[in-house]
């Protein structure tokens, strides 16, 4: 496992000294969140979002991450089925159910985010509906 941290993918800034990318802004807004989380599994929902399809310029952190957690549930899928595809299904999950806290946390559509990237009816999606039509979980 890599000992690189959110704040060493951050702190590096923008190729040319542009504006911060939509990558890094997603990578920024997780370190925020994974202080929690298992150091495997942080390591693994941080590798999940870099290794995620190149967002466009105008993405959101949303985009990014649900892109990101859709690509790597793509990989799974057509990998062997170890340990290892257990810790990345993990950090998948994690990475998806952030991206539908960060599109409601900006007020945005979920039904939108998870049409963008191929994912509506996913269990973070439908819990994400219940919640938020005040159904709760019970």
């Amino acid at each position: 496992m890599s000992a690189v941290g959110p704040e060493d993918e951050v702190s590096r800034g923008s190729p040319g000294g542009g504006a911060e990318s939509p990558r890094r802004r997603a990578l920024a807004w997780l370190h925020e969140r994974l202080g929690d989380i298992h150091p495997e599994l942080a390591a693994a929902v941080r590798r999940c979002v870099r290794e995620g399809p190149e967002p466009d310029e105008g993405s959101s952190v949303a985009d990014v991450l649900a892109a990101a957690a859709a690509a790597e549930l793509q990989r799974i899928a057509g990998g062997p089925q170890d340990r290892t595809a257990a810790v990345r299904l993990l950090a998948a999950d994690a990475v998806l159910t952030f991206a539908f806290e960060a599109v409601a946390a900006d007020g945005g559509d979920s039904d939108a985010l998870a049409d963008r990237v191929g994912l509506r009816g996913t269990l973070g999606h439908a819990l994400l509906e219940a919640l938020s039509s005040g159904e709760g979980m019970g």
